[in-house]
């Protein structure tokens, strides 16, 4: 048989009541914590339908240079980049079976505008009015594989404005590459140039820089006065022949050029 002192039944009813104290201490925790965690929940059921990616575009990077200056430029999650042109690109690296590539597509493209601190990022860079993709192939270790790639920036051939890409799935199968005709469908647009908007169609003789005026424009029968000519964009091949080879290359659609539009800051496309 146990015996007790006053001290220790003391001690001992100090003990329970502790904890008592903390059990009704954690279950108040708890019915305040319940209400955060559902709340989370329903942040997460912002699930994509299957096989789309979604693409995290983050605030411009700044890089000095050993001169001094300051160059600003486009990021996302897990970007490449050309450099050619310093833009971000998607890359996927696909294993492909021996002597055979890849041919893509998008779909399911969701964009958005880009900022304005994006727009400055930009500088001049020439932004085609479609994405266009790429395919390479290469081997590593013994292994073929094909890398596609493209730039998820557009101007939009209706509005003119910069758009980034938000949401896409990428769509691929494999074609022989031994055939010419499947290899050099591997850079195909997705769609041509040609599709959209109203298209004039300018003679030129010779290399050079060229001058368009309000006049010239009017002539050839556009609506200048009901035109923006933010929206405005030139397309050419520059001419001469096509190469002898058969896998030789050869533009698939017309090539955007790049212009300068005086004036344009205003929407309004006015004479002289």
């Amino acid at each position: 048989m146990l015996k007790m002192n006053r001290y220790t039944r003391t001690r001992t009813l100090l003990a329970v009541f502790i904890c008592m104290l903390a059990t009704a201490s954690y279950g108040q925790v708890r019915q305040q914590q319940a209400p955060i965690r559902q709340d989370v929940n329903s942040v997460t059921k912002d699930i994509l339908p299957e096989g789309v990616e979604r693409i995290l575009w983050m605030e411009p990077a700044h890089e000095v240079g050993y001169d001094g200056s300051v160059r600003n430029f486009l990021r996302f999650a897990d970007a490449t980049f050309d450099f050619g042109t310093g833009l971000p690109q998607v890359l996927r690296n696909m294993p492909v079976g021996s002597g055979h590539t890849l041919r893509a597509s998008l779909d399911r493209m969701r964009f958005a505008p880009i900022t304005r601190a994006e727009q400055d990022a930009l500088g001049n860079a020439v932004i085609p009015g479609e994405i266009s993709i790429s395919v390479r192939n290469y081997t590593e270790r013994k292994r073929d594989f094909a890398s596609v790639a493209f730039t998820p920036i557009r101007k939009n051939p209706s509005t003119g404005q910069m758009e980034k890409l938000v949401e896409f799935r990428l769509n691929t199968f494999e074609v022989p590459l031994t055939s010419p005709k499947a290899a050099a469908a591997n850079n195909f647009s997705n769609a041509s140039q040609l599709a959209n908007g109203d298209w004039f169609k300018v003679a030129v003789t010779q290399d050079g820089i060229y001058r368009i005026t309000y006049e010239q424009l009017r002539d050839m029968g556009m609506n200048v006065d009901g035109t923006d000519p933010r929206r405005l964009t030139v397309f050419g091949n520059g001419g001469g022949m096509l190469p002898q080879e058969n896998n030789g290359f050869r533009h698939d659609d017309l090539a955007q050029n790049p212009i300068v539009v005086v004036g344009e800051e205003d929407g309004s496309f006015d004479s002289g």
